[in-house]
């Protein structure tokens, strides 16, 4: 079994270092190590471990998490299987032996979800969940970490902080939506495999403390704007007829209640354009709908029963 990992960096400072560092300590050994950096401007490309199995590649401008992934799944044809991990991501030390065991024992999942850690007491996500309105979180964030609860189980998607992938599925699907950019981006795949009948298992052996937003939170906004810009094309672009109609309106509902709390706290105007934004690419969205749900091949039901339903976050 050929396993990749890619780690798309940008201005990540000492962070892609040390993440490598981890990598080059674990058990069994990545086949190779890409890093695709997306035109830092800070030294985080410099004074990186040596290793014969890291390659590197730079890119002139920032095309995003899901631009940079693809693009390093194109120069990785060899691959049988694809980990996704961010630089501020620290996987303990038997972590690829662990999802490699997970890929082996459960052939019936296609991608597979890593337990994350803010640190030894604390969940930073165990799969990501994807409620009826169309919001997604990291399943358990913030919540302790109680070895007896958690066992390997089905969940909607991984985030694509530290994932693995069977590459032949991912690539059946098209990869992450470039169009994304950054947010979104693993759920709205996620989706998209599990109409094709992929699913995904939540692995709680492999494990990794996950720094979370230590890049991204340097740029005010940026989470917001992207985060809401794109669950709108999620939703429109892969829930079923039937699903869609279900969902619509608690999508608006909770589009309102998002409004209202954040023109409290004063930061209404990224998400109005993040709203404005992702109704100004409809039409396209919509053509990209039409080719997703051409290629659905489950059951609106199989679907239905991996939401969530809750009013607040478990």
């Amino acid at each position: 079994m050929n396993i990749a990992v890619v780690i798309v960096n940008f201005n990540s400072g000492g962070l892609l270092a040390k993440c490598i560092n981890h990598l080059l300590n674990q058990s069994r050994q990545a086949d190779i190590i890409m890093v695709i950096d997306n035109g830092s401007l800070d030294s985080s490309m410099a004074n990186l471990p040596a290793c014969s199995t890291l390659k590197t590649h730079c890119l002139e401008e920032n095309h995003g998490f899901a631009g940079a992934n693809n693009f390093a799944f194109q120069l990785l044809p060899e691959a049988d299987y694809f980990i996704t991990l961010n630089p501020d991501a620290f996987p303990e030390s038997d972590f690829i032996e662990r999802l490699e065991e997970a890929a082996r024992a459960y052939p019936d999942y296609t991608s597979f979800a890593s337990r994350m850690m803010q640190d030894n007491l604390t969940l930073d996500g165990a799969g990501d969940v994807y409620h009826i309105s169309g919001l997604a979180w990291r399943n358990l964030h913030n919540r302790p970490y109680l070895p007896d609860q958690h066992q390997p189980r089905e969940v909607f998607a991984p985030c694509a902080g530290a994932a693995m992938y069977r590459a032949k599925d991912l690539r059946e699907a098209g990869g992450f939506d470039d169009t994304f950019f950054c947010y979104m981006e693993d759920v709205d795949l996620g989706y998209r495999l599990q109409l094709k009948g992929c699913r995904c298992l939540y692995v709680p052996q492999a494990a990794v403390l996950h720094l979370g937003s230590a890049i991204t939170g340097k740029y005010p906004d940026f989470a917001l704007y992207y985060g809401h810009r794109n669950l709108v094309w999620t939703l429109v672009k892969n829930a079923p007829a039937p699903l869609l109609g279900l969902a619509l309106p608690a999508h608006i509902l909770m589009t309102i209640v998002v409004g209202i709390v954040l023109l409290a706290r004063g930061n209404l105007k990224p998400y109005l354009k993040a709203k404005f934004d992702a109704l100004r690419e409809l039409r396209r969205v919509l053509q990209q709908r039409k080719l997703v749900q051409r290629s659905r091949q489950v059951s609106s039901w199989r679907v239905l029963r991996l939401y969530d339903f809750h009013l607040t976050k478990r």
